[in-house]
């Protein structure tokens, strides 16, 4: 087990990097109220201190062990809050321990910041698509075309001899038979 402590206060403490801690079996592997610096891969990150105690690092384990909270991502190294780089991006979600946001699949978006998973993603509604991965929001059908399929990455053409007047149709069923002396 590692013990740490300083006296200066305006000390940036010690830092450790590319260590492993074997052999701990549950017990105090480091203990600090002095500040320490860790040297964290991307999407992971370790508070300056561990505290005494409860608060202390216990167990086995190599780098920095804890991960950036599920809807955070950590695109840098060294970061030493569970918050990390900041809120998932619009259009994208990030599981726990993302360093780089994961795009929201073609026929989804995601309207707001921090979505923790897939899962989050909300699918376009019947009448739109949005065929983009990484989108905060859907596209009506244009006239001419509907999409009755929740989560649709495109719109279909509306049938032959007739037409779809209006944008975001969401069935076949609007299509209307082109008038007599007319054709689609």
């Amino acid at each position: 087990a590692i013990e740490y402590s300083s006296q200066e206060t305006n000390s940036d403490g010690a830092l450790i990097a590319a260590t492993t801690f074997k052999g701990n079996d549950g017990e105090t592997t480091v203990s600090s109220d002095a500040p320490v610096k860790w040297t964290c891969q991307r999407g992971k990150y370790m508070p300056p201190t561990s505290g005494k105690g409860a608060d202390a690092f216990t167990g086995d384990f190599t780098g920095c062990l804890k991960e950036c909270a599920a809807g955070f991502y950590g695109n840098e190294t060294d970061l030493q809050s569970p918050t990390c780089s900041g809120q998932c991006p619009l259009g994208h979600h990030c599981e726990e321990g993302t360093a780089d946001p994961t795009p929201c699949p073609p026929g989804t978006r995601m309207p707001a910041l921090g979505a923790a998973s897939e899962e989050a993603c909300l699918p376009c509604a019947p009448g739109q698509y949005q065929p983009l991965a990484g989108q905060e929001g859907c596209i009506a059908c244009p006239a001419g075309s509907f999409s009755s399929a929740v989560g649709s990455p495109a719109c279909e053409d509306c049938p032959k001899g007739g037409f779809c007047e209006d944008a975001g149709a969401a069935s076949r069923l609007v299509w209307q038979p082109c008038p007599a002396g007319s054709f689609n």
